[in-house]
């Protein structure tokens, strides 16, 4: 809801197209790439067990846990789509499926998505259907 790009938070942006970022403080949660993909990082929640586990293991996470493979689709597409960017057509032919591009050309013959410059992205119109459609194209 910026008035244009140059008020946009670069801090949600980093959500929207994947970005990493590090969840610093008992509860909070990350996303980082390490060698074993894409990874959701978080910390303790009781702040005592996060200050035990900075002492200990010199940091306050007490999970790394990687994300499948239709996890990463899923939140790529969660996020992506809620952005003015959506995804870049690289993406969407690597990661969906045949039934999901079919989906894709109904949601573009409806008005509810659009496809343009190399990214796919919700119409104003496709926002309100948001959650529904992510479903549709998601994998899982």
């Amino acid at each position: 809801h910026a008035k244009s790009s140059a008020y946009q938070s670069k801090h949600n942006l980093t959500y929207w197209m994947s970005g990493e970022w590090l969840g610093i403080g008992p509860g909070a949660e990350g996303r980082i790439n390490l060698e074993a993909g894409r990874t959701v990082t978080r910390g303790h929640t009781k702040p005592k067990d996060y200050i035990s586990a900075l002492t200990t293991q010199q940091n306050g996470f007490e999970t790394f846990e990687p994300l499948s493979p239709a996890e990463r689709i899923d939140e790529a597409l969660i996020m992506g789509l809620r952005s003015i960017y959506g995804l870049s057509q690289a993406f969407t032919e690597q990661h969906l499926t045949g039934e999901a591009v079919s989906k894709i050309a109904d949601f573009i013959a409806s008005g509810h998505m659009t496809q343009s410059n190399g990214r796919l992205s919700l119409t104003p119109d496709g926002w309100l259907l948001a959650d529904y459609i992510t479903r549709e194209l998601a994998p899982n």
